[in-house]
């Protein structure tokens, strides 16, 4: 059996295991730290807006395109980074061109700090 440093199976380990985590110190249950990038902040609040403009709730707009609306939210939150598929399902339901949407986003490898992270 392959070893790693401080004892760890090599097999153990997966790519969720190397994401950032934090632990609740109340509970001691452990949750993923979400990356925000300021491409996926920026769309997020495009779809905000359209979704307001439309006066959908994020229930009402989840039901029309056929997802959860926890998805709409960490969407509108920046958290998500959308498949094509996606995308084009959610412009749809939007009443938009997907292009729109995504006019002018920039991909920056950056995260965008925890402290800034909030979109108004």
């Amino acid at each position: 059996m392959l070893r790693m440093r401080n004892n760890v199976d090599a097999k153990s380990i997966d790519a969720r295991s190397l994401e950032p985590k934090s632990v609740n110190r109340w509970s001691g249950t452990v949750s993923r730290q979400v990356q925000k990038y300021p491409a996926q902040i920026e769309l997020g609040a495009r779809v905000r807006e359209r979704r307001n403009e439309l006066g959908l709730s994020q229930m009402k707009l989840a039901d029309r395109i056929g997802l959860h609306f926890t998805f709409v939210s960490s969407i509108e939150r920046g958290e998500r980074n959308l498949s094509l598929s996606s995308l084009l399902v959610l412009a749809e339901g939007l009443e938009i061109d997907p292009a729109d949407l995504v006019e002018g986003l920039l991909w920056d490898p950056d995260p965008v700090e925890k402290s800034k992270q909030r979109v108004s």
